[in-house]
């Protein structure tokens, strides 16, 4: 089977099963024939955007990244961003604050001297004499479209 077709169904699992672990994805993938090793099934979510989304019961499950822009939020996670004099709080999907945190820590934005990450929330310690909007500018380069305040 090529990586297409692997593809389309691992998008298919996602979207019909709460999958929970890498495990459990390459289990159902046996029951379709698809026999994957985890590191190609970890490309394989990372191409197609798959990811871990917090669930009400504390626990994970798989999402297609897209996904989330149907529940009306940023392609990000980012749901706002507000500003203090050298401070930006962003507020996140739950789960989602760490993995932001490590984009935006991983871009080389001069804006942004470092951050700080919990579960759904980021702060950004800013450099000065930056204005908000090339602040926003600069995350929405990383990020995706970002707006200030709820987006």
């Amino acid at each position: 089977m090529d990586k297409k077709e692997r593809q389309k169904i691992i998008r298919s699992i996602i979207t019909k099963e709460a999958v929970q672990s890498q495990e459990e994805l390459l289990s159902k993938l046996a029951s379709f024939d698809v026999a994957a090793t985890q590191a190609t099934l970890s490309r394989d979510l990372k191409e197609l955007g798959i990811i871990k989304q917090h669930t009400a019961d504390a626990g994970y499950r798989y999402i297609l990244g897209e996904s989330r822009k149907n529940g009306g939020k940023s392609p990000s996670g980012v749901l706002s961003i507000e500003f203090t004099a050298c401070l930006a709080v962003i507020k996140t999907i739950p789960g989602f604050a760490a993995a932001i945190a490590s984009q935006i820590d991983a871009a080389p934005l001069q804006e942004v001297a470092g951050s700080i990450a919990g579960d759904d929330t980021i702060i950004l310690a800013l450099r000065t004499p930056f204005k908000q909007e090339q602040v926003l500018q600069s995350l929405s380069s990383v990020l995706g479209e970002i707006r200030n305040k709820n987006i």
